[in-house]
């Protein structure tokens, strides 16, 4: 427990140096530089930007994540969850969307307790925390040491895998109990199973309200690698393990439900399939597996401020999906050949790590990269920190030896890298340049799914020999560290031993925290609030729509975007076009087959360049789009008197009563109609309209229509039943304690 304590304040310290005034709130954890540097109507947040953001990798966290979890706050403080987004692709479900991340537990309690600037930055940083506290509290489980563990957790923490995807939050997100539920798992084929298997429910249910349907797929490959191992390694304990595992996904399913289940109804509504999105040739994919491989020094390939080599893959930044230190490579590279054969729980654990790399190298190298995506580094993340912790524990004890030709080849491997991707940047690239800059403005201009931003191409080219030599520090600290590496590796005095390896895990570390550093967004709470209040278009266009009018425009077009993306969730402003994984049929998304959306059925304003690309002009194209009379197709005569997330009140005093009600917003299962007690589903009309059935008016003359999930009632119950068997299971060794019945101990972890 002292060791735990000393760890958590060393990691609370470690933050504030890296975050700085993002801890209390002066500046915000979101790159808010890219909306000046990359879209023209929102050049008014900073009229000097230069065109080439910090960070242009995480654009989705400008256009997508921020304003999403800006709209999900409000609502949450309004009393209200917010299953449904009235604003983009005309509606579509908000909480079941892919990657909203809009139930994380952490994310909550954030949000219940901070003003948003805090809230959205310490949602980031309690989750790292908590992250590194699960890896260093399994690593202390196995017997390493509090010095290796607290290292490697931290160097866990920061690593390559979370950093990389500091845009899309719900990876760490869900990730985080990942390491807890290793240390239960393991606790239960060891010790008390009901209570364990309660705990890993519990965590279970925790992965899912953090997650989405793809990260869900990562819990599954974690627990066939743990039934795995425990297959291989100590196969009477099968059963037991398989009981657990199952009772612990199961029960966690049941917790998480009214999750689970909108997510489902979502991806079985989308419009969007499974497909080859990001697929290459077969023989452009195994090249991840080397790409991979060269995590001890991945500058070589390029890095977020230059070209990409992996873009050959269409996974870029390979090499730094596995960044967690040249000297942590090693030894886990090292642990992994040494300890294949270690029988017994730790030769499970050790299996396990093992097993958790391979998956991570098949998911990259075949097809199955299109389903499960390079996003489940983490599982490799794991298996690589665990078995480096093991390597060094075993080395400081001095129960493993390093051969030195071993040490030397590695010592030199490192060091040919480090100086020959110097020599390569400072004396070839510059022959080459000038033919690459061609290619490459050129593809610039007439690349459709990437945005054309010559500054920064050029920035990227003239990057590259900083980024990929000596010249960064980075590179610098892991040639330092491969050198310590060779020393710890070859002295025989216990003390120098352990000061040397304490050194190597540092400096292997070091190089980790820069690029973290470096990669994660901070900048001016300022600019923050530049964007909130909304420039000189964005304003006129909020105007424009008030009464909850429609907007549709061309969102492919940086230029004249006024609400890019996902961003008009921000304003609280009605757009047709939108940003999601996942798009149900929708006026944006408008099924070919369909016949023609109805003239003034789509938006009451469109967006059109002005008198110059650069400042648009609003063009009015109908009245009150969002409602519209069957018999006719003209505009309803009815007005908005009320709108939030899940519940929308009309003025139909003026309607007709023999006339059937149109609603062009998004039609999706849940929405229904209400009258006092008494309610009706809306019907499917067209492709992906709906229409409101006729009603007797009201005393008020008052149509009100709600949304909530379709199961969201046998949701509720299904989430009652997994709370009822998480506390049978966690009670019932309290029953077996009070009627003195022993149940004896399995297995323990010793070392090898």
């Amino acid at each position: 427990m002292k060791s735990a304590a000393w760890y958590l304040l060393a990691s609370i310290v470690l933050s504030a140096v890296i975050y700085g005034s993002a801890l209390w709130g002066g500046r915000l954890l979101a790159p808010l530089d890219i909306g000046p540097d990359l879209f023209a109507q929102y050049k008014y947040m900073d009229p000097s930007a230069s065109g080439i953001p910090d960070n242009h990798h995480i654009i989705d966290q400008f256009t997508y994540d921020l304003p999403l979890q800006y709209a999900i706050y409000r609502a949450y403080h309004a009393g209200e969850i917010p299953w449904w987004d009235p604003y983009t692709y005309g509606g579509r479900p908000l909480l079941a969307d892919a990657h909203v991340n809009g139930t994380d537990p952490v994310r909550l309690v954030c949000y219940a307790t901070l003003p948003f600037e805090l809230a959205y930055n310490w949602n980031y940083i309690l989750r790292g925390i908590l992250t590194g506290f699960g890896m260093f509290l399994l690593l202390r489980s196995f017997g390493v040491n509090s010095v290796i563990s607290g290292i490697l957790a931290i160097t866990y923490q920061y690593a390559g895998w979370f950093t990389l995807y500091w845009g899309h939050p719900w990876i760490q997100g869900s990730f985080l109990y990942f390491p807890y539920l290793w240390l239960v798992w393991l606790r239960s084929v060891q010790r008390e199973m009901w209570l364990y298997a309660g705990l890993g429910g519990i965590l279970c249910g925790l992965v899912f309200y953090a997650g989405n349907l793809q990260s869900h797929t990562y819990l599954p490959l974690f627990a066939v690698s743990f039934l795995a191992a425990i297959l291989v390694k100590t196969p009477k304990l099968f059963g037991r393990a398989l009981t657990v595992t199952a009772l612990s996904g199961l029960v966690g399913a049941l917790l998480a439900s009214p999750v689970l289940f909108n997510q489902v109804e979502f991806f079985l509504h989308s419009t969007r399939s499974v497909g080859a999105e990001g697929s290459c040739a077969w023989y452009f994919r195994l090249l991840a597996i080397p790409l991979s491989l060269g995590s001890y020094y991945p500058w070589m390939f390029g890095t977020f401020k230059t070209l990409d080599i992996g873009y050959a893959t269409k996974m870029n930044g390979m090499g730094f999906h596995w960044f967690c230190g040249v000297g942590c490579s090693c030894l886990a590279v090292w642990g992994l050949w040494v300890w294949r054969r270690t029988q017994g729980v730790l030769g499970m654990v050790i299996c396990q790590a093992s097993v958790l790399i391979g998956i991570y190298l098949c998911v990259v190298a075949t097809p199955l990269s299109t389903i499960f995506y390079c996003r489940c580094t983490p599982l490799a993340g794991m298996g690589l920190i665990v078995l480096a912790a093991l390597t060094a524990q075993a080395i400081v004890e001095q129960r493993l030896q390093a051969p030195k030709w071993l040490v030397r080849s590695v010592v030199l491997c490192v060091m040919v890298t480090g100086f020959g991707s110097s020599a390569l940047a400072w004396w070839v690239y510059p022959v080459f340049k000038a033919k690459i800059s061609g290619i490459v403005m050129e593809a610039d201009k007439s690349h459709v799914s990437t945005i054309s931003a010559p500054n920064l191409r050029k920035s990227q080219l003239d990057s590259f020999p900083a980024e990929v030599s000596l010249m960064n520090p980075e590179a610098v600290f892991t040639l330092v560290g491969a050198l310590a590496l060779g020393f710890a590796l070859t002295r025989e005095k216990m003390a120098q031993v352990q000061l040397g390896m304490a050194a190597v895990l540092l400096m292997s570390a070091i190089p980790v925290l820069m690029f973290h550093s470096r990669f994660r967004p901070s900048h001016p709470i300022a600019l923050w609030q530049q964007l909130v209040r909304g420039g000189p278009v964005q304003t006129q266009a909020r105007d424009l729509l008030e009464g909850g009018l429609r907007l549709a425009e061309p969102s492919s077009n940086r230029d004249i975007a006024v609400f890019t993306h996902a961003i008009a969730a921000m304003y609280g402003v009605h757009v047709v076009h939108g940003y999601s994984a996942l798009q149900p049929a929708c006026p944006f998304r408008y099924p070919p087959e369909a016949a023609p959306v109805p003239d003034g059925w789509l938006a009451d304003y469109g967006v059109v360049p002005g008198d110059s690309s650069q400042v648009p002009a609003f063009d009015k194209q109908s009245e009150l789009a969002r409602f519209r009379l069957l018999s006719t197709g003209a505009a309803a005569p009815v007005s908005m008197v009320s709108e939030s997330y899940n519940r929308l009140t009309l003025d139909a005093s003026r309607l007709p009563a023999d006339e059937t009600l149109v609603r062009t917003d998004t039609y999706y299962p849940g929405w229904v109609v209400r009258s006092g007690a008494s309610k009706k589903r809306l019907e499917l009309e067209g492709a992906c309209f709906s229409t409101i059935p006729k009603w007797p008016a009201t005393a008020d003359s008052r149509i009100v229509l709600e949304y909530s999930p379709s199961y969201l009632p046998f949701a509720w119950i299904c989430c009652a039943v997994g709370m009822l068997l998480v506390a049978a299971m966690l009670l019932f060794p309290l029953l077996l304690a009070r009627f003195k019945i022993v149940r004896p101990s399995t297995l323990t972890i010793v070392k090898p």
